[in-house]
C-alpha cells in the first residue's frame, strides 16, 4: 500500500479507538455527543503522509469523514464498525482491508485500561488527560467533556506511531449527504486479494488531486 494512503489507519486508531463509556469505570466520553468538524494537524512517521485532515461526524448516524489533500476521502460507519475509502473519480469504494490496520481502531476492546492525568486546552477548548492501555494500542488522549479528541498520540501492536492535535473545532449541524457514498460509486470486494488488490486501485490515482 502506498505510503501516503496509511495515514487513515493512525488517524482512526486516535481518533476511534476510545470505547463508550457502557461501564461505571472512569473513562472518557466517546463518540462525540454533537454534531462536529474538526481539522487536525498529524504526525505520522512515513513518507507522503498529508500533514493535516478534517474530521467530521454525526451524532445521530454515529458517521464519520475524513477528507485531506489526496484524490479519496475515508467513510466511517462506528455502528457497523466499517471503513471505506471512496475514490469518486474512479467511480468506486473499497471497504479497507484487515491490514490496513483500519479494523483494529474500529473495535471496541473490553480490556482498557484508562488512567486520568490531568487536563489541558487545545484549540481553545478544554479537555481531559487519558493513558490509554490496551493490546491493540496506547498512548495519550486529551478528550473534551462531550466526546471531541483534541490530542492524541501512541503506537498499536506493528509499532506504528503518530500524534495528532486539532487547530480548529466547529460545531454544528453536518450534512447526511456527507456520510453516503455519492450514488455512482461501486463497491468493490477485495477478496483474498487484500492490500495488493487495494494498491492497484490507488496506483492508478495521482497522490493529489
Amino acid at each position: 500500500m502506498r505510503a501516503e494512503w496509511a495515514w487513515p489507519a493512525a488517524a482512526l486508531a486516535a481518533l476511534l479507538a476510545l470505547p463508550t463509556p457502557a461501564t461505571a469505570q472512569q473513562r472518557p466520553s466517546f463518540p462525540p455527543t454533537r454534531d462536529v468538524a474538526v481539522t487536525y494537524r498529524i504526525s505520522i512517521a512515513a513518507p507522503g503522509v498529508p500533514h493535516a485532515f478534517e474530521m467530521r461526524f454525526s451524532a445521530r448516524t454515529e458517521r464519520a469523514r475524513l477528507d485531506a489533500d489526496l484524490p479519496a476521502y475515508v467513510l466511517v460507519d462506528l455502528k457497523a464498525r466499517r471503513a471505506s475509502i471512496v475514490m469518486d473519480r474512479l467511480g468506486v469504494m473499497v471497504d479497507t482491508p484487515p491490514e490496513a490496520g483500519l479494523e483494529q481502531a474500529l473495535v471496541l476492546e473490553d480490556g482498557k485500561r484508562f488512567i486520568r492525568r490531568g487536563s489541558d486546552v487545545v484549540a481553545g477548548l478544554r479537555c481531559t488527560i487519558w493513558e490509554v492501555v490496551a493490546d491493540a494500542a496506547s498512548g495519550t488522549a486529551c478528550v473534551t467533556a462531550d466526546g471531541v479528541v483534541l490530542r492524541a498520540s501512541g503506537h498499536d501492536r506493528q509499532g506504528r506511531a503518530g500524534s495528532l492535535e486539532a487547530t480548529r473545532v466547529t460545531y454544528g449541524r453536518q450534512p447526511e449527504a456527507l456520510f453516503v457514498p455519492p450514488p455512482n460509486v461501486q463497491r468493490i470486494e477485495l477478496g483474498a486479494a487484500g492490500g495488493p488488490a487495494l494498491t492497484g486501485i490507488l496506483g492508478r490515482l495521482p497522490a493529489h488531486p
